[in-house]
């Protein structure tokens, strides 16, 4: 069986952070990044035209911005399955609390990584 490739959309403010998100899941096979974005309103623009399966949002986004996002994919029914970087428990528990699918500690492992996104694309089939 042919692993399925989740299109995904970064969201980060810091330039050099949507670096580095990049670098980690462009790595793996699992994964095609079809996009990025800065903030909130241009995010949820990218999701309404390019449809991803995934988007990947760090955690430090500006605000309200993150919990914005998640709850207007929710609202609208996009589809899109959403994983949230995080660095505390206290961020963790906002990107539940906001409807992340899933959190990923910025420190985690690629291997942790591989089985979580595959989890979720098999959670769309």
């Amino acid at each position: 069986m042919k692993p399925m490739i989740m299109s995904t959309v970064i969201v980060s403010a810091s330039a050099i952070m949507e670096a580095s998100i990049r670098s980690i899941f462009g790595s793996l096979s699992a994964v095609q990044i079809i996009g990025s974005a800065a903030g909130c309103l241009s995010a949820l623009q990218l999701v309404r035209e390019l449809e991803p399966e995934l988007l990947v949002i760090d955690s430090n986004l500006p605000g309200q911005d993150t919990k914005v996002l998640l709850q207007k994919i929710k609202q609208e029914g996009l589809g899109t399955r959403s994983i949230v970087l995080t660095g505390t428990r206290e961020q963790e528990r906002r990107a539940f609390a906001a409807g992340a699918d899933s959190v990923f500690p910025r420190h985690g492992s690629n291997d942790q990584l591989n089985a979580m996104v595959a989890r979720l694309g098999r959670a769309d089939s």
